[in-house]
């Protein structure tokens, strides 16, 4: 892929890399990113985990919150709210429904009231470096900013792998990637 010369640009390409990928494949490397985020210590020891709840083309993540709610982990997921997302718990995937955004969020709103152990980050696109690109709204960079204590993780699939991204000041470097093929840590 060529480097994007804006985000708008960056967003496209990877939006358009992303939708080439079959449901089948999806699912499989989708798979595969959850098996390995289940084996890392970060995961493994965590109490409490703030993820996103997967739509469409993104990594699913529908198992692996089930599975981490089978753990006994505490499980939190967003819900948008003015310009922040805020972690809301969640303890069973039926309560799940498209909030005024068509993303699906807790019908029972139960607020987190504490710093997660770990945050699972979403991304349109990832550098080996770190820098993401995601969706424009900077929600996550907003709340990983103000909330240093988390460990966040960002998973995608290895097409999502850039060079280069345009970046910008309030963009939030993640210290970890995850693909169905690798684990990144940025030194």
């Amino acid at each position: 892929m060529t480097q994007p010369a804006s985000k708008a640009q960056a967003r496209a390409q990877a939006k358009a890399q992303r939708i080439t990928m079959d449901a089948i494949a999806r699912l499989d490397a989708s798979a595969a990113i959850r098996n390995r985020l289940l084996e890392m210590p970060e995961v493994h020891e965590a109490d409490t985990i703030f993820a996103y709840v997967s739509m469409q083309d993104e990594v699913a993540t529908h198992k692996l919150l089930d599975q981490l709610l089978e753990q006994g982990k505490t499980v939190a997921v967003p819900v948008v709210i003015g310009e922040e997302i805020v972690p809301h718990l969640l303890h069973d995937l039926e309560d799940l429904y498209p909030d005024r955004f068509d993303i699906p969020a807790p019908q029972t709103r139960v607020p987190l009231d504490l710093t997660p152990d770990v945050t699972i980050v979403p991304g349109l696109a990832f550098t080996p470096a770190g820098q993401r690109l995601g969706r424009g709204g900077g929600y996550y960079d907003r709340y990983l900013t103000s909330h240093p204590e988390t460990s966040p993780i960002a998973v995608c699939f290895e097409n999502q792998i850039l060079d280069a991204l345009p970046t910008e000041a309030t963009d939030f470097p993640v210290p970890v990637i995850v693909t169905e093929k690798r684990l990144i840590r940025v030194e």
